[in-house]
């Protein structure tokens, strides 16, 4: 792993982190429990919408597995 890698790592894990916190939050004051945001935040991140949206992003996001 070259360092290149790992900040790109550190960086896609912040987004994720908060993503799902951001999310976990609106639901919380939805009086919903925050767990479910989190979830729905990462679906959000995931091929389900992001992958449709914006599949630069999420390439950049997670690279394809077996690198």
């Amino acid at each position: 792993m070259t360092a290149i890698d790992t900040i790109r790592l550190l960086g896609a894990l912040a987004v994720i982190c908060a993503a799902a916190h951001g999310c976990g939050l609106l639901f919380g004051a939805l009086r919903q429990p925050p767990v479910i945001g989190e979830v729905v935040g990462g679906i959000l991140l995931g091929p389900s919408l992001l992958g449709l949206v914006a599949p630069a992003a999420r390439a950049a996001l997670s690279p394809p597995p077996g690198r």
